[in-house]
């Protein structure tokens, strides 16, 4: 029974509906301009052949693109369509279905990359629609048991379009890049095509830090191709040819530590770390000052790595470097002196790292006294400084509630002060923290938000 003002189920009625009723339907809105139902249709059932393919992404594209800019307007809603689209792509790929598999998501990448970077800006869906597409591509290629066909018509294809301007204009290194390595082929014909091609993008160009990138990652895959022994005097000759490369320098300085020259390697290292710190690449830095640590270890030298560590720590001012130090001075009377002079040659006003030593050390004192020269240090390490100086610790977080109170607050900001007053009577005790609480609602009589969550620290104290 259907009662006055329900609404029928569109399902059911469709379920009702004879083969004659429903072709007509689809057709009076396929002719009436219904673009959700004609994306629909096109995704689900279009052609699988290559010319289907690019037919029906062509589609979806013109479906979503303005007139008046001929720019997307719905990337979300393409987004989704390709979505679909990929789905299918993988149901033919797991059928063994390769180059329609490939003929789909060449479509998406061809007919989609151009319009990424101005229909796109807002929040990069069809960058990431391009995006898998391209891994899917990889993907198939990697596969063992691929289509050789398949496997020959995706180096072709992707040595075809490295040079294409989807490919490289704005940010689009990630396009250009998986194309680059798809191109990368081990097979002897293609070998020396490949290998121009990528060495092509690793000469130097300062400031580009994109370019960079592509740079480092086309000379990972030369090195993976140069990777017999018949190889070796023309990785050699690249290797000494690249060395403004991190991945060609640490792979310089492997060669080095495999033939002994502990002193290319450590020259190679030095030169890592000082080009690093010209560009403030801090983490570079490290990683070379790490490679440095290794031609010492590897030479036996412990001397060197000793007073390269220690000089690591003060000029860096790092915890992590001054705990490999300590690491390697396991002797507690050595550790200490090793620490002293740490700190007795670090600058005066070098307070955090002062008092990060300290923290770290325990001198819980020396932590207390620096403290009560440089707020920010007992805001940084009160707890420590509270378990051996518990009354210090409660001074700090009282004047730091009775601050945070001058003003008013949100009901979550009275929540947190409410933490902030149990963890005082943690250090102060139980009658004192009762004693602030009385004080603080008389002073804020008119707060109700505070009163409530302070009644309720009063409520677990009693």
């Amino acid at each position: 029974m259907s009662y006055k003002g329900e609404k029928p189920d569109p399902a059911d009625l469709v379920r009702k509906l004879t083969r004659d009723e429903l072709d007509s339907l689809v057709l009076e809105r396929l002719a009436a301009g219904d673009k959700s139902l004609t994306s629909a249709i096109a995704v689900r059932f279009a052609n699988s052949d290559a010319g289907g393919a690019q037919e029906t992404v062509h589609a979806l594209v013109e479906e979503r693109t303005g007139y008046r800019f001929g720019m997307i307007n719905d990337a979300d809603g393409l987004s989704d369509e390709l979505e679909e689209l990929r789905n299918r792509a993988k149901a033919w790929k797991s059928s063994g279905k390769d180059l329609e598999t490939l003929a789909l998501l060449r479509a998406i990448v061809e007919e989609v990359a151009p319009h990424c970077w101005e229909g796109d800006a807002h929040d990069g869906v069809l960058v990431g629609s391009v995006q898998e597409a391209l891994d899917d591509i990889r993907s198939l290629a990697s596969r063992p048991d691929a289509d050789p066909e398949c496997r020959e018509e995706i180096r072709a294809w992707a040595r075809g379009n490295v040079e294409a301007r989807w490919a490289l204009e704005g940010d689009s290194w990630d396009f250009e890049l998986i194309l680059i390595q798809l191109a990368a082929t081990r097979g002897k014909e293609e070998r020396r095509e490949s290998f121009e091609l990528c060495r092509s993008k690793c000469e130097p160009n300062p400031g580009n830090w994109t370019t960079d990138y592509l740079a480092e990652k086309c000379a990972k895959a030369i090195l993976d191709v140069l990777e017999t022994p018949a190889d070796e005097a023309e990785r050699r000759v690249f290797v000494a040819g690249h060395l403004h490369l991190d991945v060609v320098r640490h792979e310089a300085i492997n060669l080095a530590l495999t033939e002994r020259d502990f002193a290319a390697a450590e020259q190679l290292a030095r030169e890592g770390m000082a080009l690093a710190e010209r560009k403030s690449h801090t983490g570079t830095s490290d990683c070379y000052a790490n490679r440095l640590l290794e031609a010492f270890d590897a030479k036996g030298d412990a001397a060197a790595s000793l007073a390269f560590l220690e000089a690591r720590a003060i000029e860096k001012k790092a915890i992590g470097w001054f705990e490999k130090l300590k690491q390697r001075l396991p002797e507690e009377g050595a550790w200490e002196i090793a620490r002293e002079r740490i700190i007795a040659s670090l600058p005066t006003n070098s307070h955090y790292f002062h008092a990060t030593i300290f923290a770290a050390e325990g001198l819980v004192e020396r932590l207390r006294e620096l403290a009560s020269h440089d707020g920010s240090v007992m805001r940084d390490h009160y707890q420590q400084i509270g378990r051996g100086f518990p009354d210090d610790a409660a001074r700090y977080l009282e004047k730091g509630i009775r601050k945070e109170l001058e003003r008013p607050q949100s009901r979550h900001g009275y929540e947190r002060i409410a933490t902030e007053v149990r963890e005082y009577g943690g250090y102060a005790g139980s009658p004192a923290m009762v004693k602030l609480v009385d004080d603080l609602l008389s002073r804020y009589s008119n707060r109700p938000a505070m009163i409530a969550e302070l009644n309720r620290v009063l409520g677990d104290a009693r």
